[in-house]
């Protein structure tokens, strides 16, 4: 048995990206692995990648392909839980990270940045990670993204308010959510 690191997910989605000449791959992981998964591999940064591997797993008995199985290698037998983000999923998907997570991931993504200059008027278009931070905190009205977090001190009901709906409607025209199924 290998010693690697490893976090068990769903391959999810494809996606090229025309600007750096690559493909990006997404994987789903069971809410409860996030915390796993970032003490294991860091958070990701465009200025000091981290190489992974991805290699397909035997899916458990019983479990349907596209099946979010909850496991990590140290786990021990996976359990099959319903797709990350799905109604009534017990992995809580995407809705199961705290906000500040959620909108730090937002900031990540390119897709994002692309959204919110096609959406908004912006004299200047969002073109990296620090410049959607700075915008998302701004449009939010917050200076920070932990005071997106109910159990802050600091929370803003308002704020978060206005980052749910920003981060609900950029989710449904990736086609990640329907407007009928949602938080």
């Amino acid at each position: 048995m290998s010693n690697l690191p490893a976090i068990a997910g769903t391959y999810y989605d494809l996606r090229q990206v025309k600007s750096r000449g690559c493909w990006q791959v997404v994987i789903d992981v069971p809410a409860e692995a996030a915390e796993k998964l970032v003490e294991t591999f860091g958070l990701p940064r465009q200025d000091e990648p981290t190489w992974l591997a991805v290699a397909r797993l035997t899916v458990p008995p019983g479990a349907r392909n596209g099946t979010a199985v909850r496991s990590s290698a140290d786990a021990g037998t996976p359990t099959p839980l319903k797709p990350a983000g799905a109604p009534g999923g017990t992995n809580g998907g995407w809705y199961g990270l705290k906000p500040p997570a959620r909108a730090a991931l937002l900031c990540r993504e390119p897709e994002f940045w692309v959204w919110v200059n096609g959406l908004y008027d912006l004299l200047q278009g969002l073109a990296s990670e620090r410049e959607a931070d700075e915008w998302l905190k701004a449009e939010c009205g917050t200076p920070k993204k932990a005071w997106l977090n109910p159990e802050h001190p600091d929370h803003r009901a308002g704020a978060l308010k206005k980052f749910t709906a920003i981060e609900r409607s950029y989710r449904i025209s990736r086609g990640f959510e329907t407007e009928e199924v949602g938080r």
